[in-house]
Order: C-alpha cells, then structure tokens, then sequence
C-alpha cells in the first residue's frame, strides 16, 4: 500500500474478509467474490470427510513408520452421520453431496429460518445446539462465518460431546469457531477419532503445541 498509494479496489478471491487488515482511506474499496470457490471446498471437505471415515491418514503414517498394519474403519462410511454446523454455500453443498453418498446428513445454523426451503427439500434433520449436534453426528464439519456470535462456537463441552463417542472434527472454515486447545489435548488423549484442519490459530504456525496437533496421526494437516 505504500509503494502504491494509488489503488483504488482490493479484490479477495474468496468470501471473507478475515485476513484483509487495510486502515480506512477514502476512495479505498475493498471487495470479496462470492461463489468463486464455494464448489471446490465443498469437494475438499467431502475428500477430508472421506479420508477421516476411511482412516487414510491413520494408515499412512503407519506405513511409513515401517508397520504393516490395515487400518479397518469401525464405521463403514456410508452409515455414518455428518453434522454440518452453517447452511451457507459451501455448507449446504457438502449436505448435498454427503446425502447423494449415502450418509445420514444432520445441521445446525444460526439462521434456520433462512434456509427453511433447504431444509424441507432435503429433509434435512435440524439441531437446537452445536452440542446436541455433536451428541449425534459421528463427523461435525464447520462452515460458518467468523464473528462474535461464533466465536469459540465448537468449545470444551461440543468437543467432549464429540468425544464421548470417539467423534471426528473437521475445520475448513475459520481458526476462530473451534477451540484448538481442547482438540489437542482430546487428540493426545485419544478420545477424538481424528481431525481435519486446514485453518490455524497461527498461520504460519510458530508454538509447539501446534506443531504437536499438526503432525499427529490422527490429523490431516492441510
């Protein structure tokens, strides 16, 4: 901005505006571009999904410790039931294509009166909380916006929730909605099947903690 004093429009390729920190200038606008990837990191989270439920990363890094080990799922796929946590764009996609694979498919959202055609058309199973969601769903998956209402919005008791069943996690969304404090020390316990993340309280990570979370085999790291 300093070498450029002269733009006028900063256009993210992408919906939020999270990591886009401009102090105000006049004659300044900064713009996102709705609809230019939600399809794909829907795709992704189907592929995170996938990968969780058949426990690719689990397998992986017993191969390449040098066991031979299968890793056999306790669930087959098409019988487990995702938890979808938001009902935008990218959300409502993975309920689409997770139905279309079989699986039962159950949501919470802070605006259910705004997707109540969703809803109906998919038949989709609603819940009053993120944590009754977690009591049910053997994979939760986040895809809300980051805000004050939601932040910290998967914390201690949803993750234990989790827990409580060996549940699995998956964050493609915003560091901010999950508490990753308790997902590491669930994860180093073992009480959690697994997660996938590909947003970070740090980015790029710098504590060890973190580091520890990221290269756990029980974690796709992305």
């Amino acid at each position: 901005m300093a070498y450029y004093p002269n733009i006028k429009v900063i256009s993210r390729f992408g919906k939020g505006f999270n990591n886009v920190h401009v102090s105000r200038r006049e004659n300044l606008y900064v713009t996102n571009t709705p609809g230019c990837n939600e399809i794909a990191a829907a795709q992704f989270t189907v592929a995170l999904i996938n990968s969780l439920a058949h426990g690719i990363q689990s397998s992986q890094s017993l191969f390449s410790s040098g066991e031979w080990t299968k890793v056999i799922p306790r669930t087959p796929p098409e019988e487990l039931c995702i938890g979808i946590v938001g009902l935008g764009h990218i959300g409502q996609e993975v309920t689409r294509q997770m139905k279309k694979l079989g699986c039962k498919v159950i949501a919470w959202t802070v605006h259910p009166k705004l997707h109540l055609d969703f809803i109906k058309q998919q038949e989709l199973q609603m819940c009053d909380s993120v944590k009754e969601l977690c009591e049910e769903a053997d994979i939760v998956s986040l895809h809300t916006r980051a805000s004050k209402k939601t932040n910290n919005l998967m914390g201690t008791k949803e993750l234990q929730a989790l827990a409580s069943h060996s549940g699995f996690i998956v964050n493609i969304s915003r560091a901010t909605i999950l508490d990753y404090q308790t997902v590491s020390k669930l994860i180093e316990e073992k009480k959690l099947g697994g997660a996938a993340l590909d947003v970070w309280p740090e980015e790029p990570i710098i504590s060890d903690w973190l580091f520890k979370l990221a290269k756990n085999p029980l974690v796709i790291a992305t």
